[in-house]
């Protein structure tokens, strides 16, 4: 009986998560391969590296793999960022990428040169806003399938748009 009511607790919150980031931000939806491959592009060796929604971690590990100093993500789905810590470790990388427990809208983005953001278009203009706030000029904006309007793009590379912060 105890198992069922923690299994309901369980689905309870979940349920609460699902209405929650509906209102706030986007589903969970991994990264694919070829979406990770063509962000490394944008990587250069120091930067620090922010993703928005991390899922798995993988944007992040990739990143330090391939120069980037550090990454922080943010991750708000229990099962998903306990498996983004997971996969830190297990590549050891603990002591470079910190994954947070908690939605992007807390995030500061102020020490960061690139930032990764999956965000649906009726969030695009807070999106926004938050960036001209916060991000330093010349950070770059990758955006995964949904577009940032406004925003200074550079480039389009396939369903990636890449944007370059301007001077405040």
């Amino acid at each position: 009986m105890i198992f069922l009511y923690f299994l309901a607790g369980v689905l309870i919150l979940y349920a609460a998560l699902f209405v929650y980031k509906t209102k706030t931000g986007s589903p969970s939806v991994m990264s694919r391969p070829e979406h990770v491959e063509r962000f490394m592009k944008y990587v250069r060796g120091g930067m620090k590296v922010a993703d928005l929604g991390c899922g798995d971690g993988s944007i992040l590990i990739g990143a330090v793999k391939h120069g980037a100093a550090s990454g922080d993500g943010w991750e708000i789905e229990p099962v998903v960022w306990l498996k983004a810590k997971r996969e830190v470790r297990r590549e050891m990388l603990d002591s470079r990428i910190h994954i947070h427990f908690g939605d992007m809208w807390g995030a500061d983005l102020s020490p960061y040169d690139l930032i990764y953001v999956y965000q649906l278009t009726r969030f695009a203009k807070k999106f926004r806003e938050k960036i001209a706030r916060e991000c330093k000029p010349g950070a770059l904006v990758v955006a995964n399938t949904y577009p940032i309007p406004s925003l200074r793009q550079i480039k389009r590379d396939g369903e990636l748009w890449v944007y370059e912060i301007g001077h405040k």
